[in-house]
C-alpha cells in the first residue's frame, strides 16, 4: 500500500494536480487506482504516454459494449473508434479542418473577436471564459457547420452541461445514473436541433461542413443517419470546449505571471508562441482514455484485458526528461514539438489547426486593445472532469 492516494475527482486534487503528476513521473509512473477509478490505471511519464497513445492496437480507444451503454449513446460510438472505422468517419471531416481550409476562416474569426470585444470593453467587467473564449469559439464551429452563429447561447449551455459529465463517463467505470441522464438528455436536444438542418441543408452555406456531411455522394462510405448526427455534435462540442479551455487558460495563465502578460502586450506577435507554450503547460485536454485489448505489465503494474487506461498528457508535458525548466512558463519557448497536447498518431485531434489558430487570433485581439487584465478570481473554480481543465468562471477586469 503506498500513500500517493492521487484522485482526480477530488476537487482539492483537480485545483491542483501539478504535485501530483511530479511524484506520478517519479515514483509511479503507472498507478493502479483503488477506488474512485474502478480498474483504471494512470500513467504520467511523457515516454508512456507517446507510446500507448500511438499503439491503438494495444492500447484502445474503443470501450466494451457495457461501457457504450447509458448516457453517451450515439456519441460514444463515435468517440470511441479504432481503425478501420475510425479513419472512415475521419476521412468525412478532414477537409473543412485542413491547414488550407482553416486558414480561410482567419479574417471572419478576427472580425469576430473584435466586434465581441467592442461589446465587452464597454462592460469593463466579464467572464473571460464564457463571455469571450466562449462565445468566440462556439460562433466560430457554428460556421464551420453552417449553422447560425446567432445560435451561440444554446451550444454553450449544452457544452456547459455536458463538460464534465462526458468526460467523466470516459474515466469512471462505475454506472452514474444520474450523469448519464444528463448526457442523454443534451444528446437528444442537440439530434433534434441538428435535423432541422439536415431535412433543409439545400439553405445551408455551399461548402459548409453539415451541408457537404449531409449531400455526400451515396456509396459505402456515405454516413448513416445517426453517425452524422452524432459527428456533428461531435464537432460542436469538440470544437467548442476545448478551445474555449485553451483561450481561457492562456488569459489565466498570462495573468498569474505579470512579466509574461507584460511581454505579449508589448509584442502581441508573440500570441502564436504564448498558445503554444499554454498547450504545453495546461492542455485543455488534460487526460486521455485507453482500453487495454490484452493482459500486460507496465512499470511493475499488471493490466488485464479490458482495464482503463488513463494517459495524462498534462503530467507528460511537464515531464522534466523531455522539457528543460518544465515548470516554468515562458512565451518565448515557442512550438515544443515533443508536447502531447493534441494527442498522438491515428487520433490525433483534426481540429488542432483551428484551435491554434482561434486561440492566436484571440489572444492577440485581447491584448492589443486592453492596457491591464485584472483576475477578480486569482484561482478561479475548475469543471470537475478529468477529460478537460475548463473553468466553472473565469472572472476579470479590463482596462481598455
Amino acid at each position: 500500500m503506498n500513500d500517493f492516494g492521487f484522485d482526480p475527482l477530488d476537487p482539492v486534487v483537480w485545483q491542483n494536480p501539478w504535485p501530483y503528476f511530479a511524484r506520478g513521473r517519479d515514483e509511479f509512473p503507472a498507478y493502479r487506482h483503488q477506488d474512485t477509478l474502478a480498474r483504471s490505471v494512470s500513467v504520467f511519464r511523457h515516454e508512456d504516454v507517446s507510446a500507448i497513445l500511438k499503439d491503438w492496437e494495444t492500447f484502445s480507444s474503443s470501450s466494451p459494449a457495457d461501457m457504450n451503454e447509458g448516457g453517451l449513446g450515439e456519441l460514444a460510438s463515435l468517440m470511441a473508434e479504432d481503425p478501420p472505422e475510425h479513419t472512415r468517419l475521419r476521412d468525412h471531416v478532414r477537409g473543412a479542418f485542413s491547414l488550407a481550409a482553416v486558414k480561410g476562416y482567419a479574417a471572419a474569426i478576427e472580425r469576430l473577436a473584435d466586434e465581441i470585444l467592442d461589446e465587452l470593453l464597454e462592460r469593463g467587467t466579464f467572464d473571460a471564459a464564457a463571455d469571450y473564449a466562449g462565445q468566440l469559439t462556439a460562433r466560430t464551429i457554428l460556421t464551420v457547420l453552417g449553422l447560425p452563429a446567432s445560435d451561440w447561447r444554446r451550444i454553450r449551455e449544452w457544452t456547459v452541461r455536458g463538460a464534465a459529465n462526458v468526460t467523466r463517463s470516459h474515466f469512471v467505470r462505475e454506472a452514474e445514473p444520474e450523469a448519464d441522464r444528463s448526457v442523454e438528455a443534451i444528446f437528444t436536444e442537440m439530434a433534434a436541433y441538428l435535423d432541422g438542418f439536415v431535412h433543409q441543408a439545400d439553405a445551408l452555406p455551399d461548402g459548409s461542413l453539415l451541408r457537404s456531411l449531409v449531400q455526400a455522394a451515396p456509396g459505402a462510405d456515405r454516413l448513416s443517419p445517426r453517425e452524422l448526427r452524432a459527428l456533428a455534435a461531435l464537432t460542436l462540442l469538440a470544437g467548442n470546449e476545448t478551445t474555449t479551455t485553451l483561450l481561457a487558460g492562456a488569459v489565466l495563465t498570462l495573468e498569474q505571471r505579470p512579466n509574461q502578460a507584460r511581454a505579449l502586450r508589448a509584442e502581441p506577435e508573440l500570441a502564436a508562441s504564448a498558445v503554444e507554450e499554454t498547450l504545453r503547460f495546461r492542455p485543455p485536454v488534460p487526460a486521455l482514455p485507453r482500453r487495454a485489448t490484452r493482459n500486460l505489465t507496465l512499470h511493475g503494474v499488471e493490466i488485464a484485458k479490458d482495464d482503463n487506461i488513463v494517459v495524462w498528457l498534462a503530467s507528460a508535458n511537464r515531464d522534466q526528461r523531455v522539457f528543460s525548466e518544465a515548470d516554468q512558463f515562458d512565451i518565448r519557448r515557442g512550438l515544443s514539438p515533443q508536447a502531447i497536447s493534441f494527442g498522438r498518431g491515428v487520433h490525433t485531434c483534426l481540429g488542432m489547426p483551428l484551435a491554434r489558430l482561434e486561440g492566436r487570433i484571440g489572444l492577440e485581439r485581447l491584448y492589443r486593445r486592453t492596457r491591464a487584465i485584472e483576475l477578480l478570481e486569482p484561482s478561479p473554480p475548475l469543471v470537475l472532469a478529468p477529460g478537460v481543465y475548463a473553468f466553472e468562471r473565469l472572472p476579470v477586469r479590463v482596462t481598455p
